[in-house]
């Protein structure tokens, strides 16, 4: 359970510690407290034989039990699933590039437009725009 553990206040790992002839899990975070100043007063230690227990009937109570397995994973799934954006962030990055690439054809519009580039440079900068535009258009 090393590494797994975390502080149910502050979040802050729990590590391991021995002491004389029992060991715990305590919060790193009490430890310096005087530098944090997170819960000084607090107790924040658990005998790790007593949660090692209750952590090993917790999981064989889930294997043992396939339906409370599957809506504990379900509900774990929900849960990820709600901070997700609308969409996946791939979508609205290619969106964001597009729009880039349309504002700069219309900038080479313009450009030919007010004679500041031939008919050839505008045919070749929007013949590099196309390319670039295959690129992100979604497939």
């Amino acid at each position: 359970m090393r590494g797994l553990v975390v502080c149910g206040l502050c979040g802050s790992m729990a590590s391991g510690r021995v002491s004389n002839r029992y060991s715990y899990y305590d919060c790193n975070t009490k430890k310096n407290w005087k530098i944090t100043g997170k819960h000084h007063e607090e107790k924040i230690a658990i005998n790790r034989r007593v949660l090692d227990q209750k952590v090993w009937e917790g999981l064989t109570g889930l294997l043992d039990d396939p339906e409370k397995l599957q809506s504990q994973l379900q509900a774990r799934l929900e849960k990820k699933n709600f901070f997700l954006p609308p969409f996946p962030l791939p979508v609205i990055k290619t969106e964001k590039e597009l729009e880039k690439l349309n504002y700069q054809e219309r900038r080479i519009v313009d450009a030919y437009r007010e004679s500041v580039i031939t008919l050839e440079e505008l045919k070749q900068q929007k013949a590099a725009l196309a390319k670039i535009g295959r690129f992100w258009k979604p497939r």
